[in-house]
């Protein structure tokens, strides 16, 4: 990356979302309750590497690679 960091997993990385079984929209898991819904998971394997959150160098201070929000962009990259 020019100006950028890249970042290599140093194990496996687990996220799991709820879906809703009709219609497969995400959903928030306080409302599952009341639905029926589909438990997904995506593991992103070790030794992965991502830029994380991907914004050009000028806009760092207001959103740096590694801010809040960063383990999304790991699912989101290996999901590309």
């Amino acid at each position: 990356l020019r100006g950028g960091f890249k970042f290599r997993l140093t194990q496996d990385f687990q996220f799991t979302f709820c879906l809703d079984a009709e219609t497969y929209k995400p959903i928030y898991p306080s409302t599952k309750e009341k639905l029926n819904y589909v438990l997904c998971t995506v593991t992103v394997p070790t030794k992965f590497v991502t830029n994380l959150i991907s914004s050009p160098p000028i806009m760092w201070p207001l959103v740096p690679q590694t801010g809040p929000g960063s383990w999304s962009s790991i699912v989101h990259d290996y999901m590309y």
